[in-house]
């Protein structure tokens, strides 16, 4: 067998096996991190930048609401699946006190005005890039990662994966 054809064939193995091991990584959904409340930090300062004309949104105004963060990508699978049923607790509880903002950490703005038309979302969508130190206050290893903040500007949750109940994560905040 030539040598070029062995490479490709252990280079495809390899693949396999990652791709095989990751899927197995976290079976059965998102991993929830909630917060005690005595223990919730302060969420950081935050200004959240949209499109021109979209005014600014900095989270500390946003007390009294229950803020979610949602750090996704268009090519991210995972991210494409929990997004509508975020969307859905977002019509629902919007009226309730809740805000979500998406955070694309796409390396370009092109690919996201389809991907948000595509998957229905109609919260505000922020670019990670135009919020240069937004890593060294939300800090993610993966996407999808949300993250909640409760009414009194604290972090209250980490929510990493998809496959998960959004809903039921999300909405005890609201009656807090």
């Amino acid at each position: 067998m030539p040598r070029g054809r062995l490479y490709v064939i252990v280079l495809v193995s390899l693949i396999t096996i990652l791709a095989i091991k990751t899927a197995l990584v976290k079976p059965g959904g998102s991993a929830v991190k909630k917060i005690a409340v005595a223990e919730r930090p302060d969420a950081p300062a935050l200004t959240l930048r949209f499109d021109p004309g979209q005014p600014a949104v900095n989270l500390a105004d946003l007390k009294g609401k229950v803020v979610v963060l949602d750090f996704w990508a268009t090519w991210c699978g995972p991210c494409r699946e929990s997004i509508p049923d975020l969307e859905k607790v977002y019509q629902k509880y919007h009226s309730k006190g809740l805000e979500v903002y998406g955070i694309s950490v796409d390396q370009t703005k092109e690919p996201v005005p389809a991907a948000v038309k595509e998957l229905g979302m109609t919260y505000p969508i922020a670019m990670a890039s135009d919020l240069p130190d937004i890593r060294s206050k939300f800090s993610f290893n993966g996407i999808p990662m949300m993250y909640v903040i409760d009414k009194k500007g604290r972090i209250a949750a980490a929510i990493e994966g998809a496959g998960g109940d959004i809903e039921s994560e999300i909405t005890p905040f609201l009656n807090e």
